[in-house]
């Protein structure tokens, strides 16, 4: 029982949708929350974050979720996902590997996938695992088998390490012939896609995407030829939507300050 007198309404609201979410995990699907709680928890809580967006729109819970699971990173204080929930140290280690990182690692993942191949993904997992007892494993292949890639690169980054993902706008030069030279630096430990926003004089606006195996391959940097036509480069924006677990966002925008 809990007590919410005082508190606000939305107080109550999370506690009861995330119960509600442990109906269909571990309940329907048995997911293990001994050996690995972010099955369990990490669902709910992606879930709870979810359903909030439908009761208070204008705010995506999802985001305001994941900047405690990245503060964390960023301090390099995280412990590993898969390990046993008996053998996490004092601190934030089970919090942010059960509950808050794997929520913010389903949208993550979404946002890789596109919402429909995810979508289908998930709900095959559920009905596939119904009243079974399914491991990490039978959930990363059914990922996988939608969307028909190799995603090692996500699970070990996130799920078996807890390396950090830490993409920026390095640097944008402006050529004498015009348009410029945009480049996109890797700073961190973790692989992950880069999707950058381009905005020119010209008025054009356009999104250019860096597929993962770029960085699988060991590049540290990616370059972008802007056209003499598009005119000079005035905003880089990294990650539009706000979904990659980048742990300095301060450094995704060029001119440095820019985030709207």
């Amino acid at each position: 029982m809990g007590a919410y007198e005082g508190q606000e309404a939305s107080d109550l609201y999370n506690v009861t949708a995330h119960e509600i979410g442990h109906m269909w995990i571990p309940m329907i699907v048995g997911t293990d929350e001994k050996r690995h709680a972010w099955m369990d928890e990490g669902a709910t809580t992606f879930l709870e974050d979810q359903s909030k967006i439908e009761h208070w729109p204008g705010v995506d819970h999802h985001r305001v979720g994941a900047r405690s699971y990245l503060q964390v990173s960023a301090a390099r204080q995280e412990q590993a996902l898969m390990r046993h929930g008996d053998y996490y140290e004092p601190g934030p280690g089970y919090g942010v590997a059960s509950y808050l990182k794997p929520a913010a690692l389903m949208v993550a993942l979404r946002d890789v996938m596109g919402e429909e191949d995810w979508l289908t993904a998930y709900r095959t997992f559920i009905a596939e695992w119904s009243f079974k007892k399914p491991s990490p494993w039978d959930f990363f292949n059914t990922f996988e088998r939608f969307a028909e890639d190799d995603l090692d690169w996500f699970w070990t980054s996130f799920y078996y390490e807890t390396w950090v993902m830490d993409h920026a706008v390095g640097r944008v030069i402006s050529k004498p012939t015009g348009g410029a030279t945009v480049t996109i630096e890797d700073r961190g430990d973790a692989i992950f896609p880069a999707r950058v926003r381009i905005r020119t004089s010209n008025g054009m606006d356009f999104v250019h995407e860096i597929p993962v195996y770029h960085w699988l391959a060991g590049n540290d940097h990616y370059e972008i030829d802007v056209a003499p036509a598009a005119g000079s480069v005035i905003r880089v924006e990294l990650d539009p939507g706000g979904y990659a677990p980048d742990v300095d966002r301060q450094n995704n925008f060029w001119p440095r300050g820019g985030e709207e």
